[in-house]
């Protein structure tokens, strides 16, 4: 079985037990992008559910309800993993994250892909391309190499989620990402066109441009 074959096992495991329990939730990440098509390899999975209360009690308790329904999911210290029974080499770590932490989206705008039960919710791609970018800026410009293979692997990944966004005649959707300060939203839209500008591909700076409506290209000028 292949990494990305246990991921997706994984995934739609995890899925399934949160439906269950009526807990919303959407894949994020290089995970997310690699569902859409991305053949950038990721070690880990993202998950982002809503969790009323965002206490750690409550992160617990759906770690409980994973660990508990599927023997696949386990905990190694705090961090939950899984791993396929058919291929127990393959230990994949899953990040559970509460709605709106870390600045992630407050509410969750999804799209479901695959057929029936093997359907996996990820963020949609206009909303999930914004985490990506917000994320990406604050590594533009560091000296350390972990900051510069993340930011390298953000790049990767917005590239392809532009491109998809491109080839669907969608544009970035700022409005569903319901942030209360969308002004940061905006400068790091900014931050990533003008390093397209000075250090990325000509064509990246223009096909960012390309997936903008034009109120919100007016904003990214005004900031």
């Amino acid at each position: 079985m292949e990494w990305r074959d246990a991921q997706r096992m994984a995934a739609r495991a995890m899925s399934a037990i949160l439906a269950a329990h009526h807990v919303e939730h959407a894949f994020i990440g290089g995970f997310a992008v690699q569902t859409l098509g991305g053949k950038r390899h990721t070690e880990d999975i993202d998950i982002e559910i809503d969790i009323n209360d965002r206490e750690s009690a409550s992160r617990h308790q759906i770690v409980q309800h994973l660990i508990t329904a599927d023997s696949r999911f386990f905990l190694q210290g705090t961090k939950l993993f899984f791993t396929p029974a058919e291929a127990p080499e393959h230990s994949i770590p899953i990040e559970t994250l509460p709605i709106g932490s870390l600045g992630l989206p407050p509410t969750l705008d999804i799209i479901r892909l695959g057929d029936g039960d093997d359907q996996i919710p990820i963020l949609r791609p206009s909303v999930l391309v914004l985490t990506k970018i917000k994320r990406c800026i604050h590594f533009i410009g560091s000296t350390r190499p972990k900051s510069r293979r993340k930011l390298e692997h953000d790049l990767l990944d917005i590239r392809y989620l532009l491109l998809y966004l491109v080839k669907q005649g969608e544009k970035i959707n700022f409005a569903s990402y319901s942030s209360p300060n969308p002004e940061r939203l905006y400068k790091a839209v900014g931050d990533l066109f003008q390093y397209y500008r000075s250090e990325g591909p000509d064509d990246m700076a223009d096909t960012l441009l390309s997936v903008l409506e034009d109120s919100d290209r007016a904003k990214i000028d005004s900031i």
